[in-house]
């Protein structure tokens, strides 16, 4: 089995055993439920953007 797929599991199951507690045990559900997504979708959409960016910038090889 690749070594790669190993810590995505890994780390997969560590995030999910994270947000179980923090909501069941700490009482921090709020924090699970709303700042973490919206964070995740802030994060996303600029690490798109900084891409596209990337790629519109970049110099094409060939013209069409």
């Amino acid at each position: 089995m690749n070594a790669n797929y190993m810590f995505s599991l890994i780390a997969a199951i560590g995030l999910g055993t994270l947000a179980y507690y923090g909501t069941e045990v700490a009482g921090l559900k709020i924090v699970f439920g709303v700042c973490v997504p919206y964070l995740a979708v802030i994060i996303f959409l600029v690490g798109v953007i900084k891409r596209v960016m990337g790629w519109a910038a970049s110099p094409v090889p060939f013209r069409i």
